[in-house]
Parts: structure tokens; sequence; C-alpha cells
């Protein structure tokens, strides 16, 4: 069993890696991850410094922020995932900050010969090298 139940069965098909410079004004604009490629859940860890993720909701026009402090890990799934807009802004990156995103498929691209082949070798990335 999964030492996080909502992570039960979460199969990782991309582990993206990207680095924030304060001093380059780096950011990420708020957007939804693509809802026909990538799954419900969406996993991630920001190491070396502290951010902010915020949250916009358009029909309702509110934006929530959420402290992410270094080291810390979150799970985006339901609402969250699929109708609020996420990003980092410019002013909340203070400092050299890593962040790895781990993101599933949905169950429709997962069922094609595609997605099978991409779960495949994402899974030989994945895999300890045999003793």
């Amino acid at each position: 069993a999964a030492r996080c139940a909502t992570l039960e069965g979460f199969d990782a098909a991309e582990c993206l890696l990207l680095r924030y410079d304060a001093a380059r004004g780096a950011n990420h604009d708020l957007h939804i991850d693509d809802l026909w490629l990538w799954g419900d859940r969406i996993v991630g860890v920001t190491l070396r410094s502290q951010t902010v993720l915020s949250f916009y909701h358009a029909e309702a026009d509110l934006l929530v922020r959420v402290a992410l402090p270094r080291r810390s890990a979150y799970v985006m799934s339901g609402a969250a995932r699929h109708e609020w807009q996420h990003g980092i802004f410019a002013e909340d990156v203070l400092g050299d900050r890593i962040a790895i995103t781990f993101r599933e498929l949905t169950t429709e691209v997962l069922s094609t010969p595609a997605g099978e082949e991409v779960l495949r070798r994402a899974r030989c990335v994945a895999e300890p090298p045999a003793v």
C-alpha cells in the first residue's frame, strides 16, 4: 500500500526538473496542465528555497496562495487540478529553487500503444540497476 492513499496506483510517466533563479526573474505563468494528457494527480517537490504556489479560479475571480516551504511536497488533484489555474509569480521566487514535478498519464492516453510505450520507457529510467 502507498504511504499516502491519494497516491495509490500512481505511476509517473514524466519527471520534470525546473530551476527557478530569482536573479533572472524566474516565474511560471498561471496554467492548467494539459487535461487530455496528464492524469488527475500531479506531485511536486520544492527544493533549495521556499516559494508560494498561487491558484486562480477564473469564474470566481479568486486567488489562493499556498506556501511551499523548502523540502516540501504536494499532491494536486481533483478541483485544484482541473478547475484552478496554478503558477508561481516572480515576486514569490525568493532564491534559487529547484522544482521536481511528477505526472501520470490519463487513462485514455495510457490505453493507447503510445501511452503504454511512454510508461514502459519511464519505468526503465526509474528502475534500479541490476546487481
